[in-house]
């Protein structure tokens, strides 16, 4: 699935054409989600070379001098280094800044992290950047990139994360909340939804259909279905990106599951996951920050059963991205983590209503970590389970309910930030279920709920200002 400036191959046309998804919606309006991006291509675009005195020649040596070197580049970045795109990097940025890469090329310092030391953007960026002006009316240019421009925190890119989420009509928070009076703080705390609005970009898995169609599948004993009026919960809580790859996104049938898609693309919410065919369910989504480029992916491992009734996308049948073949789901993730440089795997798996980890997963997460992984996110058990870090990457096996029924149940948010230097933080921020409700808990309930995770976590520390760490 390379990306080749304005033509992506290996991913489906369903999304590709719907104008809403080229417009981010991520920090606050589409208004100020297309000053965010254009700010940050006419910053990259049109910044003017640091070396001002460079002469035509000096800048045609430096890319020859760069273009002899590219051999000691990884198989990605050798592959799109085509000389047009080495003059616009000099344009952009300079002699000076080709020769500072160069340079550590050819003294054995050379990381792609270099590239945004030197010019404050990876060569991911850069390169998209390249692409979409190329392609100046961008209606060819990859629509599953988002720009956002700077973060909401300086110095700091910051993802949100949180489980299992059901609005569902037919079932308790859905009922509840029209029984309270439709008032969006009588299911979840005010604090909360700041807290969530915080984030650069905040992920929820939606695990109902969005569709007034479709019929409930014959013999699944639980089925959620919301109108798709309901949509509007997602702008309302600063959720910018939800996972459809779980087990009840078709309990309604393939008209219901397009419908679900189809709502929320016109709501300019983003979504994973989940397809029209195969290889529009293996797409992450990209979103453009601080000059660093960030992948999100999503997975289903469900029990083996739930097959029955959520189909597995291939190239000629909708459905969801399924994960049983951590092989399969490897290449994948080389082949997605070559075009960012963090990518984060959003896993649906698990046995549920158990703490304890199933084998399988916990085999897979490490599969997945040597693929090329940053950090793992899951869900799917209804009750948070443990984390661990392996070799450096965090992990978070399942993060329970977000808000689903009426139990009394740990729930948190999960944060992953990405500092100046490209190093990430993971924080755990304790939340509590309850009642239909979604709960800020007191300071002596956030203890208790940490020290219950890392107690069945593996090697893990939650520190009380909520900062995930290793065991050693």
């Amino acid at each position: 699935m390379l990306i080749i400036c304005g033509v992506t191959v290996g991913i489906g046309q369903a999304r590709q054409n719907d104008a809403s998804l080229n417009a981010s919606s991520d920090t606050s309006s589409d208004s100020d989600a297309s000053a965010a991006a254009s700010s940050e291509n006419e910053s990259i675009d049109e910044s003017t070379p640091d070396d001002e005195s460079s002469t035509e020649d000096e800048a045609a040596l430096a890319v020859a001098r760069f273009m002899e070197l590219t051999e000691l580049l990884d198989d990605y970045t050798k592959r799109i280094m085509t000389e047009e795109f080495v003059q616009y990097i000099v344009s952009s940025h300079g002699t000076a800044d080709l020769n500072a890469v160069s340079d550590a090329l050819e003294n054995g310092t050379y990381t792609r992290e270099t590239w945004h030391d030197v010019t404050g953007y990876t060569i991911t960026v850069q390169y998209d950047v390249f692409c979409k002006k190329l392609d100046s009316s961008s209606e060819n240019y990859d629509p599953y990139i988002s720009f956002i421009g700077d973060s909401k925190q300086e110095g700091l890119i910051r993802f949100g994360f949180g489980g299992d989420f059901s609005f569902a009509d037919n079932y308790y928070v859905g009922k509840a909340f029209v029984k309270r009076g439709e008032e969006l703080d009588s299911i979840i705390d005010p604090e909360i939804v700041e807290m969530m609005k915080a984030f650069d970009i905040m992920t929820l898995n939606n695990e109902f259909v969005l569709s007034d169609n479709g019929t409930a599948l014959s013999g699944k004993r639980f089925v959620f279905k919301a109108s798709p009026v309901r949509v509007w919960i997602y702008d309302a809580l600063g959720v910018d990106l939800v996972t459809l790859g779980n087990n009840h996104v078709y309990d309604y049938g393939e008209e219901a599951f397009f419908d679900t898609m189809q709502t929320l693309a016109d709501a300019g919410i983003k979504y994973i996951g989940a397809g029209q065919n195969l290889e529009e369910a293996q797409q992450a989504w990209y979103f453009i920050i601080n000059g660093r480029k960030i992948g999100i992916l999503n997975g289903y491992r469900a029990n083996e059963g739930s097959v029955t009734y959520t189909p597995g996308a291939t190239k000629d049948r909708a459905g969801v991205l399924y994960s049983f073949d951590e092989i399969e789901m490897s290449k994948l993730i080389e082949q997605t983590k070559a075009q960012c440089d963090v990518l984060i795997l959003f896993m649906h798996w698990g046995r549920e209503d158990v703490t304890t980890l199933e084998s399988i997963i916990k085999k897979q997460a490490r599969v997945y970590i040597d693929a090329g992984v940053d950090a793992i996110v899951g869900c799917h058990t209804h009750v948070a389970q443990g984390l661990e870090i392996y070799n450096g990457v965090p992990i978070v096996y399942s993060m329970g309910n977000f808000l689903f029924n009426f139990k009394t149940l740990n729930s948190c948010l999960v944060g992953i930030e990405i500092d100046q230097d490209g190093a990430l933080t993971m924080t755990y921020t304790p939340l509590l279920q309850k009642g239909t409700k979604l709960n800020s808990p007191t300071q002596i309930q956030a203890q208790m709920i940490r020290d219950l995770i890392m107690a069945i976590s593996i090697n893990v520390n939650i520190s009380g200002s909520d900062i995930v760490s290793e065991i050693k």
